[in-house]
C-alpha cells in the first residue's frame, strides 16, 4: 500500500516533456518517477555520513566581522 506522496513544482515545458515521455512509454507519471528513483544508486553508509557532515558545514551562519 502506498501512503506517501510527492508534490513538486516544475515548468510547463518540463511537465509537457514528462507527459509526452509517459505517453510514448505507455506509463503513468508515477511509474516513470518510481522507475527513476529505483535506478538511483544507493550510497554506502560512510559516504552518506560524510556528505551529511559536509552539507552541515554550509548551513552554519556566516562569521560576522566588525570593522
Amino acid at each position: 500500500m502506498k501512503d506517501d506522496y510527492l508534490r513538486i513544482r516544475m515548468s510547463k515545458r518540463r511537465m509537457d516533456k514528462l507527459r509526452l515521455y509517459c505517453s510514448w512509454r505507455d506509463k503513468t507519471l508515477t511509474n516513470v518517477i518510481e522507475d527513476l528513483i529505483d535506478s538511483l544508486p544507493v550510497p554506502e553508509k560512510e559516504t552518506v555520513t560524510e556528505s551529511a557532515h559536509n552539507s552541515a558545514s554550509f548551513q552554519q551562519e556566516p562569521e560576522v566581522r566588525s570593522t
